[in-house]
Protein backbone atom coordinates (compact mmCIF):
# COMPACT_ATOMS: atom_id res chain seq x y z
CA UNK A 1 0.00 0.00 0.00
CA UNK A 2 1.31 3.37 -1.01
CA UNK A 3 1.44 5.90 1.94
CA UNK A 4 -1.41 8.44 1.75
CA UNK A 5 -0.76 11.81 1.29
CA UNK A 6 -4.63 12.99 1.08
CA UNK A 7 -6.87 12.77 4.55
CA UNK A 8 -10.44 14.35 5.29
CA UNK A 9 -9.72 14.56 8.44
CA UNK A 10 -10.37 17.93 9.20
CA UNK A 11 -12.98 17.96 7.21
CA UNK A 12 -14.92 15.36 8.89
CA UNK A 13 -14.37 17.44 12.69
CA UNK A 14 -15.17 20.74 10.90
CA UNK A 15 -18.83 18.63 9.97
CA UNK A 16 -19.45 17.34 13.03
CA UNK A 17 -18.82 20.50 15.01
CA UNK A 18 -21.33 21.95 12.22
CA UNK A 19 -23.94 18.80 12.57
CA UNK A 20 -23.62 19.37 16.57
CA UNK A 21 -23.92 23.14 16.83
CA UNK A 22 -26.88 23.74 14.74
CA UNK A 23 -29.10 21.04 16.31
CA UNK A 24 -31.80 22.55 18.13
CA UNK A 25 -31.74 20.96 21.51
CA UNK A 26 -28.20 21.60 21.23
CA UNK A 27 -28.01 25.30 20.35
CA UNK A 28 -30.98 26.50 21.57
CA UNK A 29 -30.52 25.03 25.58
CA UNK A 30 -26.43 26.68 25.70
CA UNK A 31 -24.99 22.88 25.38
CA UNK A 32 -21.29 23.83 25.35
CA UNK A 33 -19.37 22.01 22.09
CA UNK A 34 -15.54 22.22 22.40
CA UNK A 35 -13.43 20.83 19.71
CA UNK A 36 -10.89 19.12 21.09
CA UNK A 37 -10.20 18.28 24.55
CA UNK A 38 -10.98 20.44 27.71
CA UNK A 39 -7.47 21.40 29.35
CA UNK A 40 -9.43 20.99 32.68
CA UNK A 41 -13.07 20.00 34.22
CA UNK A 42 -13.38 24.02 34.94
CA UNK A 43 -14.03 24.94 31.47
CA UNK A 44 -16.81 22.58 31.20
CA UNK A 45 -20.27 23.55 31.35
CA UNK A 46 -23.37 21.66 32.72
CA UNK A 47 -23.85 20.24 29.51
CA UNK A 48 -20.70 19.42 27.15
CA UNK A 49 -20.00 17.44 23.96
CA UNK A 50 -15.86 17.40 23.07
CA UNK A 51 -15.15 16.16 19.75
CA UNK A 52 -12.08 14.19 19.39
CA UNK A 53 -11.00 14.69 22.96
CA UNK A 54 -8.18 12.63 22.68
CA UNK A 55 -5.15 12.13 25.09
CA UNK A 56 -1.66 10.51 25.17
CA UNK A 57 -3.12 6.92 25.96
CA UNK A 58 -6.38 7.70 23.79
CA UNK A 59 -6.78 8.90 20.46
CA UNK A 60 -9.36 11.30 19.77
CA UNK A 61 -9.04 10.29 16.02
CA UNK A 62 -8.22 7.03 14.34
CA UNK A 63 -7.67 6.67 10.43
CA UNK A 64 -7.57 3.38 8.59
CA UNK A 65 -7.31 2.57 4.56
CA UNK A 66 -8.20 -0.16 2.95
CA UNK A 67 -7.68 -0.72 -0.72
CA UNK A 68 -10.48 -0.76 -3.22
CA UNK A 69 -9.85 -2.43 -7.05
CA UNK A 70 -13.10 -2.93 -8.17
CA UNK A 71 -13.30 -0.59 -10.73
CA UNK A 72 -9.90 -0.24 -12.72
CA UNK A 73 -7.71 2.10 -10.86
CA UNK A 74 -6.73 1.53 -7.31
CA UNK A 75 -8.71 3.52 -5.16
CA UNK A 76 -8.41 3.82 -1.16
CA UNK A 77 -11.39 3.75 1.33
CA UNK A 78 -9.99 5.98 4.52
CA UNK A 79 -11.94 5.41 7.80
CA UNK A 80 -12.14 8.37 10.32
CA UNK A 81 -12.39 7.19 13.42
CA UNK A 82 -13.57 10.37 16.23
CA UNK A 83 -14.41 9.84 19.61
CA UNK A 84 -17.02 11.85 20.96
CA UNK A 85 -17.50 12.89 24.89
CA UNK A 86 -21.20 13.97 25.92
CA UNK A 87 -21.08 14.79 29.29
CA UNK A 88 -23.66 16.34 31.79
CA UNK A 89 -23.16 17.97 35.09
CA UNK A 90 -25.28 19.01 38.11
CA UNK A 91 -24.48 20.43 41.60
CA UNK A 92 -26.26 17.81 43.44
CA UNK A 93 -26.17 13.91 43.89
CA UNK A 94 -29.24 13.36 41.63
CA UNK A 95 -27.67 10.65 38.58
CA UNK A 96 -31.29 9.80 36.44
CA UNK A 97 -31.67 13.73 35.65
CA UNK A 98 -27.63 13.55 34.25
CA UNK A 99 -28.29 9.94 32.30
CA UNK A 100 -31.50 11.40 30.81
CA UNK A 101 -29.65 14.41 29.24
CA UNK A 102 -26.69 12.74 28.07
CA UNK A 103 -29.22 10.20 26.56
CA UNK A 104 -30.91 13.05 25.00
CA UNK A 105 -27.74 14.46 23.28
CA UNK A 106 -26.83 11.14 22.06
CA UNK A 107 -30.15 11.07 20.47
CA UNK A 108 -28.95 14.24 19.10
CA UNK A 109 -25.89 13.43 17.53
CA UNK A 110 -27.19 10.20 16.08
CA UNK A 111 -30.31 12.35 14.48
CA UNK A 112 -27.87 14.33 13.51
CA UNK A 113 -25.82 11.36 11.57
CA UNK A 114 -28.74 10.35 10.30
CA UNK A 115 -29.95 13.77 8.56
CA UNK A 116 -26.35 14.02 6.84
CA UNK A 117 -25.53 10.18 5.63
CA UNK A 118 -23.47 11.75 2.76
CA UNK A 119 -21.88 15.47 3.20
CA UNK A 120 -19.32 16.09 -0.10
CA UNK A 121 -15.70 16.24 0.63
CA UNK A 122 -15.97 15.11 4.03
CA UNK A 123 -17.33 11.80 4.01
CA UNK A 124 -19.39 9.03 1.60
CA UNK A 125 -21.11 7.83 4.79
CA UNK A 126 -21.17 8.11 8.76
CA UNK A 127 -22.67 6.53 11.78
CA UNK A 128 -22.53 5.48 15.13
CA UNK A 129 -19.63 3.14 16.52
CA UNK A 130 -21.22 -0.14 17.83
CA UNK A 131 -20.37 1.08 21.30
CA UNK A 132 -20.60 3.39 23.71
CA UNK A 133 -19.02 3.58 27.51
CA UNK A 134 -21.07 5.43 30.03
CA UNK A 135 -19.07 6.90 33.33
CA UNK A 136 -21.81 8.07 35.97
CA UNK A 137 -19.64 9.86 38.92
CA UNK A 138 -20.80 11.08 42.09
CA UNK A 139 -18.43 13.65 44.02
CA UNK A 140 -18.42 16.26 46.51
CA UNK A 141 -19.38 19.03 43.52
CA UNK A 142 -22.34 16.50 42.57
CA UNK A 143 -23.39 14.44 39.44
CA UNK A 144 -21.69 13.97 36.47
CA UNK A 145 -22.94 11.00 33.74
CA UNK A 146 -20.90 10.87 30.37
CA UNK A 147 -20.71 8.95 27.37
CA UNK A 148 -17.56 8.27 24.94
CA UNK A 149 -18.94 7.21 21.41
CA UNK A 150 -16.98 6.59 18.20
CA UNK A 151 -18.46 8.14 14.89
CA UNK A 152 -17.37 6.61 11.78
CA UNK A 153 -16.85 8.14 8.48
CA UNK A 154 -16.02 6.18 5.56
CA UNK A 155 -14.41 8.17 2.17
CA UNK A 156 -13.31 6.79 -1.01
CA UNK A 157 -9.76 9.27 -1.59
Amino acid sequence: MTPHLTTRVPQVIDGLLSILGSRDLIHNENVQVLDGPALNLDMIQKDSICVAPGTIDQPGVLVTYAEQTSFGRTAYVEQVEVTIALASQSGNVAMKPRRDRVTALLGELQAGLTDNQVRVGAWDSITLGPEAVWHPVLSPQGATCAVGVTVVAKSII
